[in-house]
């Protein structure tokens, strides 16, 4: 879970949360009983298209605009990022990620996203690996 205090549009908000899946590699114990990850990005506003095409790095993922912000999927890295809108407090968080679990369901999108969590799992791991033995 990662947070922008401010606009996206702000690169100081933007900086906070940088590109958190560049680290993923990082946190590779954690993925022994759990598959991932997938970044939860709170907003305090909220995020466009082009935004969340920039976080990613490159043009070519899927990018979807819901009822809670926007998904963001690259199909070759299987990294995966949600922007979550309004997140004021507390609330408007909680109704955010109700939300995108509801559309994950209901879109039938839930086990793609499994399965990306899996697949990016396995890079992770084998990116953790290679730099382990490289040191």
């Amino acid at each position: 879970m990662h947070a922008v205090p401010a606009a996206l549009s702000l690169a100081a908000a933007r900086e906070l949360v940088g590109r958190p899946f560049l680290d993923d590699h990082l946190y590779a114990d954690r993925l022994k009983t759990v598959d991932g990850p997938l970044h939860l990005i709170a907003c305090h506003r909220g995020a466009t298209e082009t935004q969340a095409r920039s976080l990613l790095g490159f043009p070519d993922a899927t990018v979807v605009s819901g009822p809670f912000g926007i998904f963001v999927a690259d199909n070759v890295q299987k990294v995966q990022f949600v922007f979550l809108a309004n997140c004021r407090d507390d609330s408007q968080t909680r109704h955010a990620c109700q939300r995108f679990f509801e559309w994950l369901y209901q879109t039938g999108e839930a086990e793609i996203v499994a399965r990306r969590a899996e697949s990016r799992t396995r890079i992770v791991k084998i990116i953790a690996e290679e730099l382990d033995a490289s040191t």
